[in-house]
């Protein structure tokens, strides 16, 4: 699979779900695929803002243990690497972030999604960690998911798509799937 150098814009955001579901989503053709996630460092019964003595301590700790998660992401069977250099911010959290980006592909397309979280526990105050989605789903340490994203072609053209502002950076227009 081609990772793209510059992401043309618009593209169509695909978040990666961690659900274990299949998600069925219309998208415009012949744009460049935008796939991300955020995760973050939390307690079982809640998500500290990072601004907490706790939330600075979970999300070092996170930091420290991304090389224990491992995502696989492949379209068609086809691998489609992922980019772990960026840092989620919303309403006081900080979260992991995951991205990439890759050539229009021939629609329909399947997109399976696998995570796997950590071999040893992440701990704090001997409290096992969990991971946080977006979503507010949680993901407890030693696991795994796997999700597929069935993408189909939409009738609507591109032109006519609708269009947000991306949730990672907030700097680009991307298409919103169906």
């Amino acid at each position: 699979m081609t990772l793209v150098d510059e992401l043309s814009h618009p593209a169509v955001a695909l978040p990666l779900p961690l659900d274990g579901a299949t998600h069925e989503l219309e998208i415009p053709t012949g744009t460049t695929l935008f796939f991300w996630t955020t995760l973050a460092i939390g307690t079982p019964d809640r998500l500290p803002p990072t601004q907490s003595s706790i939330g600075r301590t979970l999300f070092s700790k996170g930091v420290k243990a991304r090389e224990q998660m491992s995502w696989c992401v492949s379209i068609d069977g086809e691998s489609v690497p992922l980019l772990d250099d960026s840092l989620y911010r919303e309403y006081g959290y900080t979260g992991l972030a995951w991205w990439g980006a890759c050539e229009p592909v021939q629609l329909p397309a399947s997109v399976r999604i696998r995570f796997e979280a950590g071999e040893a526990p992440l701990t704090h105050r001997g409290t096992q960690c969990v991971l946080w989605t977006k979503q507010g789903r949680k993901i407890p340490w030693e696991s795994a998911s796997e999700s597929t994203l069935k993408l189909t072609p939409s009738p609507v053209s591109p032109s006519e798509f609708p269009t947000h502002q991306e949730q990672l950076w907030e700097r680009h227009t991307v298409y919103t799937p169906q």
